[in-house]
């Protein structure tokens, strides 16, 4: 409010003090005066209770007014510039102080009939109060033009506290909007660098490493922890380690963004194991934040290297190959130094040439045929005849290829020739032999059937002969026993039995060996035979010779072979025979007869729990006339096993025996039928 106003209405107060002061002089001598009045309290009766309602609510009317003034002095005193009319303010605290005034003085005419004091207060403070009521209408159209003016701005506040509300939500919004897409992105390139295929590793400007991605760690075997912060130099031979960092240096001195490493020679990292690898690498910078960092993207070439190498040395052993190119018209395009050395020229000499002009070759067939079946069929082997050019015959094996292009056009045809000539020389010196060899073996086979025929009526004139005397000694023993026996006392009569029995023995001996030399000259007849049915057959024959005895016999079903029966049943007969002989003594024999299947191979064997053998005397089983047992324990001539094993060998396969003392004996063979040799059986009998 304008300070002229306050200023009206401080002047209008001291003048109506001035006035009362010279206009009513003997109110001051009054002021004070008592002795004509009684005190307030007596129109209270001196009631305790109505005094105390007076006395304790004028005293807080008075003190609440005393309070309220003093605030709003204290808030016209901080705030005097910023509210408008502070003096009304301070009219309505002095109105308000007088007011409290009053009440105070209603508090001490209680006791004190000040009376004329209590008169003066009031009138001041109705002298106030008239004041602030003349001054405070005049006023009242400005309050209401500044309540109207601090309306508006009060809606101009709210709108520029929306509006910058608004743009404090935007510039948030904004702010988290770029960093959600800064995250992102870094996320986003976290997962490109960790998902690279290649190495990615960050260096600062001291060269300590800061980035060291995934294919790093595989590369380096190394983790990202563990690498992080060291120097680089770390991943690196030390061999090489001062040129590689006067490189980066050099390099950041340049206003070049990238580069490729290794242009002055190769580069070669160190695994955290020591192991050097061959790396190639890119390198390149940026400034940061004052700060410039170098990014090297690498990678292990070890393996492309060793690849490489494998190459060149392939090519190198190709090139060694003879090889020739020529196109469809004959004419030679490549000719490398294989081929040189194969032929004499040189490539220079050879290029542009005519093939067959120029190595003189002798086709197998007529040239139009070749050609024809290269074109259909793609390619063409076979042997050709070349002349060196030192003049030198020689025989080649050729295979030719035709190319084609992408059109699948007939473009070039590939000769790879491989020089025969010592070969064919051989073959031709094998087939000269071979006939030589032929020729001899007819003649040799010739003169050993002459020998086995005379082998043969050699043994039958033996066994003939042999036989004649032993008929001869068995009848006449025979004949002294049944006619002459009451002439010979019983020690005569044991001679005579002993001489029948080794007459007997030994034609059963005779017999034995022709048959081993039978099953050695016998042609063999292959056919599928049933041993399972064979074995049966054996076994009732030996039950015929031997009714009384009990045995239990365990063959198994569906055995079968192939090969010669007549020999096959020999073998089962020896071998079950055997059996049956030398489980005699036992009071619960046992025979078996089965197969089992061992690294894919059909095993036979016969089993029994007779009387068995020495392992240490196995070597002697199969041989001619060798026997594990006395002949007064066990009959036999020693032939059979040695039988057994021929026909065994004759069919391809093999027999060996498995024995214990007392707890019986396994033998086993196998079957294969391997083709007669040359010249049929004879020719084995003689060998």
């Amino acid at each position: 409010m304008p300070r002229p106003l306050s200023r009206r209405y401080d002047l209008m107060l001291v003048m109506l003090a001035v006035a009362l002061f010279f206009v009513w002089p003997g109110l001051w001598r009054n002021i004070l005066s008592v002795s004509q009045f009684m005190p307030h309290g007596m129109c209270y009766l001196w009631i305790p209770q109505l005094v105390s309602l007076h006395l304790i609510s004028d005293l807080l009317i008075g003190f609440s007014y005393v309070t309220i003034s003093t605030t709003l002095a204290f808030l016209v005193h901080k705030a005097q510039r910023d509210i408008p009319f502070h003096w009304v303010f301070l009219a309505f605290g002095l109105f308000i102080v007088a007011c409290g005034a009053t009440h105070f003085m209603e508090v001490w005419t209680i006791w004190q009939p000040v009376f004329w004091l209590s008169g003066y207060v009031k009138l001041i403070t109705a002298l106030a109060s008239v004041a602030t009521a003349v001054v405070l209408p005049p006023l009242v159209p400005k309050i209401l033009d500044h309540i109207h003016t601090a309306k508006v701005s009060e809606q101009r506040r709210t709108e520029l506290e929306s509006a910058n509300n608004e743009l404090t939500l935007l510039r948030e919004r904004e702010h988290q909007g770029v960093e959600r897409a800064l995250r992102e992105s870094e996320i986003r390139l976290a997962g490109i660098v960790d998902s690279a295929m290649d190495g990615i590793i960050t260096v600062d400007e001291e060269q300590r490493i800061v980035l060291f991605n995934a294919a790093a760690e595989e590369m380096f075997i190394c983790p990202a922890e563990d690498a992080i912060g060291r120097p680089l130099d770390s991943l690196i031979p030390e061999r090489f380690r001062s040129a590689h960092a006067k490189h980066i240096q050099d390099f950041g001195r340049t206003h070049v963004s990238k580069r490729t490493m290794g242009s002055l020679g190769a580069i070669f990292g160190l695994r955290a194991d020591g192991e050097e690898f061959s790396i190639e690498a890119s390198i390149s910078q940026l400034q940061s934040e004052g700060q410039k960092f170098y990014t090297v993207i690498l990678r292990d070439i070890t393996e492309r290297r060793k690849h490489e190498e494998a190459t060149k040395e392939q090519a190198r052993m190709l090139d060694l190959a003879p090889v020739l190119i020529r196109d469809l018209n004959d004419r030679i395009i490549f000719w490398n130094s294989g081929t040189e050395q194969m032929y004499g020229w040189k490539a220079e000499e050879a290029l542009g040439q005519k093939t067959h002009a120029l190595l003189q070759t002798k086709f197998p067939a007529p040239r139009d045929e070749i050609r024809a079946k290269l074109f259909s069929r793609g390619y063409w082997k076979g042997e050709l005849v070349m002349i060196r050019r030192a003049g030198e015959r020689i025989e080649v094996a050729s295979h030719w290829v035709l190319h084609r292009d992408q059109n699948n056009q007939p473009k070039a045809i590939l000769e790879v020739n491989n020089d025969i000539t010592e070969l064919k020389q051989a073959e031709r010196e094998i087939r000269r032999l071979n006939e030589e060899l032929e020729q001899r073996v007819n003649d040799r086979t010739a003169q050993l059937q002459t020998v086995n025929k005379e082998l043969e009526a050699f043994a039958y004139s033996v066994s003939h002969d042999l036989r004649a005397p032993l008929r001869h000694i068995n009848g006449f023993s025979l004949a002294l026993l049944e006619d002459h026996a009451d002439q010979l006392d019983e020690a005569g009569k044991g001679y005579l039995r002993e001489v029948r029995g080794a007459s007997q023995e030994m034609s059963q001996l005779i017999d034995d060996v022709l048959q081993l030399a039978r099953v050695a000259r016998s042609e063999m007849r292959h056919e599928v035979v049933f041993l399972s049915e064979l074995a049966k057959l054996v076994i009732a024959e030996l039950q015929n010779r031997d009714p009384g005895r009990t045995i239990q016999v365990n063959i198994e079903d569906g055995l079968q072979a192939h090969g010669d029966r007549r020999l096959l049943q020999i073998v089962l007969t020896n071998l079950l025979g055997n059996a049956w002989k030398f489980t005699s003594r036992r009071e619960q024999p046992e025979i078996t007869l089965g197969s089992q299947l061992l690294d894919g191979e059909l095993i036979y064997f016969v089993r029994d729990n007779g009387a068995g053998f020495n392992m240490a005397y196995v070597d002697k089983l199969f041989r001619t006339f060798q026997r594990l047992h006395a002949a007064s324990e066990f009959e036999g001539t020693g032939i059979g096993l040695a039988t057994v094993q021929r026909i065994v060998n004759r069919h391809g396969g093999r027999v060996w025996a498995e024995g214990v003392i007392d707890q019986g004996a396994t033998f086993y063979f196998t079957l294969t039928v391997p083709r007669e040799p040359k010249g049929g059986p004879d020719s084995e009998q003689a060998s």
